[in-house]
């Protein structure tokens, strides 16, 4: 499967931030999505997020175990200090698609003209997953972005 990412970010403050990393090796996608609000917020996202992509990576066993482990690490890192945040893990595996969530964010999969959310078959902190075809799109997007597109 071609798998191309594209990463589509607004301004950011030392406040507020949205930020979005992907991360490849062996054949396996690493992507996610926070929306942060607290001091330092675009040093300390950009920071979290490149610790979670090698942290996924690191561990050993299944797809959604791993992230599993990596969505616990990332409420660990991100509550400290106290922040508010909205955030989307996902991983692409061979042709399965795994994503966790908490928060505002949407996740929309584009299959041939028809659009489907994601997050409407499952539940906050609870991993979701499902096959890919060739020509799927997969968007995710803070529920701002979503809202103003």
């Amino acid at each position: 499967m071609n798998i191309k990412i594209v990463q589509v970010l607004g301004p950011n403050t030392d406040q507020v931030a949205a930020l979005a990393i992907s991360s490849s090796r062996e054949g396996v996608v690493f992507a996610a999505l926070v929306h942060l609000v607290c001091d330092d917020a675009f040093t300390r996202g950009r920071q979290i997020l490149s610790e979670l992509a090698d942290f996924y990576f690191d561990q050993e066993g299944m797809s959604s175990d791993r992230l599993n482990l990596t969505f616990a690490q990332a409420e660990k890192l991100l509550a400290e200090p106290a922040a508010q945040y909205d955030l989307v893990l996902t991983v692409i595996s061979k042709k399965t698609l795994y994503l966790i969530y908490q928060g505002g964010v949407v996740v929309i999969l584009k299959r041939g003209e028809s659009l489907s959310s994601l997050l409407n078959i499952g539940a906050p902190k609870q991993i979701i997953s499902g096959y890919l075809k060739e020509g799927d799109r997969v968007f995710l997007a803070t529920s701002d972005l979503a809202a103003f597109l």
